[in-house]
């Protein structure tokens, strides 16, 4: 499937994708949160409900899919060029767009959280889904850059490996800067 996308890409339809995911997404979440509920005494209860609602998750999860579908595509696709791939930019957005398939399954599991009144089958369905989703990220891009399926698994995990160790020198830092001032307090006698 994806050696003839890259041939003919379509585009609106990657498109098209990354919007319903993001849409069931939403929903889904909407829905396990409302399944679960919320004290009534609780003074926040009417800000987090309206949070965990549709019409703000719906909306909220579209923008954030699209602008992922954006920042991602280019994240792999200069991933994927970085370890020798040919593909165009057009073909690594309609790979990833269309990776986004799995997603609209999300409805399911929210449908699942809320009749069970738990979080467990969102969050469950979310691994899942989010694991088929990074195996047709590299399927999708072995072909449409002509990788080795080794170098697309490193094009697609390189990203993320490189944002965790930012992430761990960033807490690093901070966790030794807070050692230092500690340290100096300690020395005051405070």
């Amino acid at each position: 499937a994806f050696r003839s996308m890259t041939i003919s890409p379509m585009l609106r339809e990657a498109l098209l994708i990354v919007i319903l995911a993001a849409v069931m997404s939403g929903l889904a979440s909407s829905l396990s949160f409302s399944g679960i509920g919320l004290p009534i005494d609780l003074p926040v209860a009417g800000v987090v409900e309206a949070l965990f609602s549709p019409a703000f998750l719906v909306p909220v999860s579209i923008v954030s899919g699209l602008v992922n579908w954006i920042i991602g595509s280019a994240i792999l696709h200069g991933s994927s060029r970085l370890l020798g791939g040919r593909g165009s930019l057009d073909q690594s957005f309609l790979v990833i767009g269309y990776a986004q398939t799995p997603g609209l399954f999300y409805l399911i599991f929210g449908v699942l959280g809320w009749a069970a009144g738990s979080i467990i089958p969102i969050s469950l369905g979310s691994i899942v889904i989010g694991l088929w989703t990074l195996v047709l990220m590299v399927l999708g891009l072995r072909e449409a850059h002509g990788l080795s399926t080794a170098r697309a698994v490193l094009a697609v995990l390189l990203p993320i490996i490189i944002i965790f160790i930012v992430i761990g020198a960033v807490v690093a830092a901070v966790f030794i800067a807070i050692l230092e001032e500690l340290s100096k307090l300690l020395r005051m006698g405070v």
